[in-house]
């Protein structure tokens, strides 16, 4: 296992290797994870499949890997906004290493850091409204934060040392990052303006890349000191640190699922790197990318669902009344849950109660009229879609999650 160069001279700062790994008394940059407590999503990563390091996409269960970026150059270390609806990641596109963002589905990529030194490592604040990242501006790697729109670069370290890997704890409080400052790589954590530098691992070996659980209780991180590299854990004050992957193999990289209940991790078990998820106590391990390529560095979309029913708010079209089916008779992108406004004209009135009262007692599916007044979706029109009428009675349709509501069809 050979190590990897001083960062300082290394062209690929942001790439995470299992085969050009870390040894103790050596540097290495491994990517970020921001957590943020919701439903699990999707899980963003980086692959070389295509040739070079590109940034992709699957469900939680490994299935439909999508392609995100097209470029000559490598992108890595992505990082999901809290509302899981944009990516910030690291690109070499620019001739250095810098910070972007990218809508969830790849497109309108934007520098945010524009700076000819490399800036790398992005994390999103818990409220998406900063983001944190390195850079080597000031010559030696220093954590700073800007505005989610690129604009307000401070600089939060000042040590001489390097410094990387920031990680925001779920409150937005407190920011977690690796520094060598003490000959080695240790774990460290400020509070979110840069005050109270406070170390929280001490070990002759190497420990990297901190990763809150959504909780804020706990920090996964990884480790060489057993040896072989591992994904550890600890308490949020530095306490009770335990290994979780227990493997002879390489495992780098922990991400939290939103939830908290699984881990996503890299591991070159099966002979080459690849994405897995185990529980967060470290048990059922599984292969999810299963690719002959190398995939590292996976991050979590967090993803909200208001009512609970299942449904990604952005995906929800009623996000406030528990709807699994998603019913929506006219197709106008409000389900029927949300869409008194039986004649689709902005708002209901008392005109949606004449066409409700024509269709009474009739079955949902004997008309276009009945199976847009089964409000309840009860399979009848009944008094009961009354009562939801009435409670709506001069208000719009809605709240829908969808882009295209108030569209007839909504795609």
């Amino acid at each position: 296992m050979s190590a990897v160069p001083n960062r300082s001279h290394a062209p690929l700062r942001w790439k995470s290797t299992l085969t050009a790994f870390l040894l103790a008394t050596t540097s290495v940059f491994m990517p970020v994870q921001a957590t943020f407590s919701a439903t699990n999503g999707k899980i963003a990563f980086v692959s070389g499949r295509d040739g070079n390091d590109e940034i992709y996409v699957m469900n939680a269960s490994g299935s439909s890997q999508i392609r995100l970026t097209s470029n000559t150059a490598n992108e890595g270390e992505p990082n999901w906004s809290p509302d899981g609806a944009r990516i910030a990641f690291t690109t070499q596109r620019d001739g250095n290493d810098e910070t972007y963002v990218m809508n969830a589905n790849g497109s309108g990529q934007t520098n945010l850091s524009n700076n000819v030194a490399d800036e790398f490592g992005p994390a999103w604040s818990p409220d998406g409204t900063r983001i944190a990242f390195a850079s080597t501006r000031d010559t030696n790697e220093e954590i700073y934060v800007m505005n989610a729109n690129g604009t307000g670069q401070t600089r939060l370290t000042s040590i001489g040392s390097d410094e990387r890997e920031p990680a925001w704890s779920p409150d937005g409080t407190r920011i977690a990052f690796e520094s060598d400052r003490d000959g080695n790589h240790e774990i460290y954590v400020m509070n979110a303006n840069g005050t109270s530098q406070t170390r929280l691992t001490s070990n002759l070996a190497a420990d990297v890349k901190p990763a809150w659980s959504p909780d804020g209780t706990q920090i996964a991180f990884y480790s060489n000191r057993d040896g072989a590299t591992e994904v550890y854990v600890m308490n949020a004050n530095g306490s009770g640190q335990a290994s979780l992957s227990n493997n002879a193999a390489e495992d780098i990289d922990p991400a939290w699922a939103p939830d908290g209940t699984r881990i996503a991790f890299a591991s070159n078990r099966d002979g080459n790197p690849e994405i897995y998820a185990m529980n967060a106590n470290g048990s059922s391990p599984t292969n999810l990318s299963n690719n002959a390529a190398e995939e590292v560095s996976p991050t979590w979309q967090p993803v909200t669902d208001t009512d609970g029913d299942g449904v990604a708010d952005s995906a929800d079209n009623c996000t406030l009344t528990a709807n699994p089916t998603q019913l929506d008779a006219n197709q106008d992108g409000y389900g029927n849950a949300c869409d008194a406004d039986l004649n689709n004209s902005g708002v209901v009135t008392t005109a949606d109660f004449g066409i409700l009262r024509s269709v009474l007692n009739q079955a949902a599916g004997s008309s276009a009229a009945a199976a847009a007044a089964d409000l309840n979706g009860s399979g009848t029109v009944t008094t009961a879609d009354f009562g939801i009428l009435r409670a709506r009675l001069n208000g719009p349709p809605g709240p829908s999650g969808l882009a295209c509501a108030g569209m007839v069809p909504c795609p």
